[in-house]
């Protein structure tokens, strides 16, 4: 394998196991603290069926990011928050605009020099 290679896959690597946080102040948990979703960085295959639905719907794109990559912890383990049979209630029971912030947050690009120092 070529040393390019190798250092692309390295530094995939490194980011890929790092979780990124978005924190949501106006949902807040049972003690008042607002609550924390967790992340890992998008693969480019998973970013290409984020495009694919953005070229449908930009909104449906950005709860398909949600629901593909939110996660909580618990406990120090990390599990999902929703799956695909949620999409209704994002449409319709939650708050447009607070998805809208945390779906933005999700995909926004962030260096890899931000995930190197979290």
């Amino acid at each position: 394998m070529s040393a390019i290679k190798d250092i692309a896959l390295k530094q995939f690597a490194t980011i890929s196991k790092k979780w990124q946080s978005v924190t949501v102040e106006k949902w807040k948990d049972n003690e008042g603290k607002p609550i924390v979703i967790y992340f890992k960085p998008f693969t480019l295959g998973e970013k290409e069926q984020l495009y694919k639905r953005y070229q449908k719907s930009e909104m449906k794109a950005l709860v398909y990011a949600i629901i593909l990559k939110a996660h909580e912890k618990k406990d120090d383990e990390y599990k999902k928050i929703w799956d695909p049979f949620d999409e209704p209630d994002f449409m319709t029971r939650y708050d447009s605009d607070i998805i809208i912030e945390i779906g933005t947050k999700l995909v926004e690009t962030t260096s890899t020099e931000e995930y190197e120092k979290k």
